[in-house]
């Protein structure tokens, strides 16, 4: 299996984007080709980590996405925001929490 990955820093964290290729291969006629996409942070004793599996067309979607999470992630824990998802949306409407 081959490997790529991408190291990059946000906010004092440091990330770990990995690509695993042919992970999973199907075998038959027109099999779809699976690979594994994990994001982790390396100095934060690994409390983010995804792991996805997806086919040829979704990978640079997902590698976008994984990105993108970590970053949402760090935004949250340096700002101390974790909120439920139902008044995070509630805030994006324009609500306060007054």
């Amino acid at each position: 299996m081959d490997t790529m990955t991408k190291k990059f820093k946000y906010k004092g964290y440091e990330f770990l984007i990995t690509v695993e290729f042919n992970t999973m291969i199907e075998r038959h006629p027109h099999g779809k080709i699976y690979h594994t996409v994990k994001a982790y942070c390396i100095n934060a004793n690994n409390w983010y980590y995804c792991n996805e599996r997806v086919v040829d067309v979704m990978l640079e979607g997902q590698v976008i996405l994984a990105e993108k999470e970590a970053k949402t992630w760090a935004d949250k824990i340096t700002t101390n925001s974790f909120l439920d998802p139902l008044k995070e949306k509630l805030i994006e409407l324009g609500f306060s929490n007054e």
